[in-house]
């Protein structure tokens, strides 16, 4: 009898790497001139594009910064979204190596993200912020660290032939392990938690088996949004002869 999990069945029933509610997710809009943006120009596109009168609540902006504040619901979103807008600040010379010159404010978009599928639902966002603003050349992902520029918005959002890959969710980062007992590279994901994932991670890889290690962190990565992971102590067949146990960080590195 086998006493492994094959990666392409999964595991039924519930995950302990899965949790409500996920992690916010920001979209950050760099807008051109030296004035904040009128609220009603950013809102009533929206309500154009989506066909809807939206439903507005206006909020004390949590921010002296911001110029506005507001939150909204919007038919086909699982979610609502808050959208307000900010001086680009630190941001301003980040935008301006990206998107040139001139941007001085940023217009904001949050929401969570539906767990049952995150990446409809991601791409769903861009398209209503891509399409309501067509004069934005990129948008930012902060936590993924993407910026979604205008080609790749044209060719993968808005295509009907393409969608963008699962990845476009979260980054992998790379370091050199600090930690005595676990010599090697420290291997993270970074953003699935706004899928209602758990990060993944991996300490003490070898230097010269880290990209094989970020190809299998990524694979499971796009995998844990379609199938439950097992819990700790239960084997992942994760190919030919490979296996692979999940456990707690904390637990890994020793920590309380």
């Amino acid at each position: 009898m086998s006493d492994h999990v094959d990666i392409l069945e999964g595991v039924t029933g519930s995950s302990p790497w899965r949790f409500q509610p996920p992690a916010t997710t920001v979209l950050l809009i760099p807008v051109a001139g030296d004035a904040a943006p009128a609220m009603e120009s950013i809102l009533q596109p929206l309500a154009d594009f989506t066909g809807q009168d939206l439903e507005i609540q206006g909020a004390q902006p949590p921010d002296d910064e911001m110029g506005w504040f507001v939150g909204c619901s919007i038919d086909g979103l699982p979610s609502p979204i808050a959208i307000w807008c900010e001086p680009a600040t630190e941001m301003h010379e980040h935008y301006e190596a990206v998107v040139g010159p001139g941007h001085s404010w940023t217009v904001a978009i949050q929401t969570q993200l539906s767990t049952d599928d995150p990446l409809t639902h991601y791409i769903n966002i861009v398209r209503l912020v891509a399409c309501s603003m067509p004069e934005s050349t990129a948008i930012l992902d902060p936590q993924s660290g993407h910026w979604l520029e205008r080609d790749l918005i044209e060719n993968a959002f808005l295509s009907d032939r393409r969608e963008p890959q699962e990845d476009v969710l979260w980054r992998i980062d790379v370091f050199e392990s600090e930690s005595d007992s676990s010599p090697g590279n420290w291997i993270r994901t970074v953003g699935l938690d706004r899928c209602g994932r758990a990060e993944l991670e991996c300490i003490g890889v070898p230097p010269d088996q880290t990209q094989q290690t970020v190809e299998l962190i990524s694979n499971l990565a796009a995998m844990s949004l379609e199938l439950p992971l097992p819990a700790t102590g239960t084997p992942l067949e994760v190919g030919p002869d490979l296996h692979i146990q999940l456990t707690d960080a904390k637990t890994a590195t020793g920590g309380a």
